[in-house]
């Protein structure tokens, strides 16, 4: 994949846009019909959710750091211990729901992010899919709290006409690969991470790349002002062909928390 560098014209031409499909119209004699779901059960549901995620933003707070303190938790909480593993256990509330609290440090355990005073902390990635062809860069940058995850639904739905839809439509028709390359890892809060991913958009622009999905600037990045420049030898090297991604024929290369990619490569 080459980049190419340019004038930064695309940050002046990129332009607030509605993607909302318009409402139908419908007479008095339509009627819609959607099968119902049990609501005990939904709510039952929701609430085993509620307190699964409550449970494990209470270990990730720093409290426990084995298996033996989650054990402990676990008999404090008067929850009945159904299965233990590693860095996991399997347990039982008192209304008879299954769910799995991990350690801090588990793959899965961020997913329900760490209680803080003006909000709930995540893991945070930022990422861009790119495709070029003759001279010019399109792409598209997105923000995630699953990485895998993200990239199925890139792919699945690359056909369509919204999110990464019209870049792999422009590279379908540049006859141009999409490549998938981390750009940031941080730890945060929700508005962080929206800072995070303007200041990439604006990165972008600057390099005059190309914006198929006519992405939503919002006042997050109207209000940001990045002077650094797009790493495009780094971004490059890093990249990763999305296809081969999405459909396990190659691994993802993972980066370390809290870093950011520069000219020189990832850096904490």
């Amino acid at each position: 994949m080459v980049w190419f560098s340019g004038s930064g014209s695309r940050l002046s031409s990129i332009v607030e846009s509605g993607d909302a499909a318009g409402a139908t119209a419908h007479n008095d004699q339509t009627f819609l019909w959607a099968p119902q779901r049990s609501v005990g059960l939904e709510d039952g549901r929701r609430r085993c959710m509620t307190q699964k995620k409550i449970y494990q933003r209470d270990i990730n707070s720093g409290a426990i750091s084995d298996i033996a303190e989650l054990l402990r938790f676990v008999a404090d909480k008067n929850l009945v211990l159904a299965r233990r593993g590693a860095s996991y256990v399997g347990v039982k509330d008192a209304a008879g729901r299954r769910f799995r609290l991990f350690l801090p440090d588990h793959p899965k355990a961020m997913k329900a992010g760490i209680a803080g005073v003006h909000g709930p902390i995540y893991d945070f990635w930022i990422y861009a899919l790119f495709a070029g062809s003759a001279g010019n860069v399109a792409c598209y940058v997105g923000q995630t709290r699953s990485v895998s995850r993200r990239i199925r639904e890139h792919w699945k739905h690359r056909l369509g006409t919204r999110s990464s839809g019209p870049l792999f439509g422009w590279a379908e028709h540049h006859e141009a690969e999409v490549n998938f390359v981390l750009l940031q890892s941080l730890r945060g809060r929700q508005r962080e991470a929206n800072h995070a991913e303007a200041e990439w958009k604006v990165r972008a622009a600057r390099a005059d790349f190309h914006f198929p999905s006519r992405e939503l600037l919002g006042a997050g990045m109207r209000r940001t002002a990045s002077s650094d420049p797009w790493p495009f030898d780094a971004a490059a090297n890093n990249s990763q062909p999305i296809e081969q991604l999405a459909t396990g024929v190659i691994a993802l290369a993972s980066i370390e928390g809290n870093c950011m990619l520069g000219e020189e490569g990832y850096r904490t």
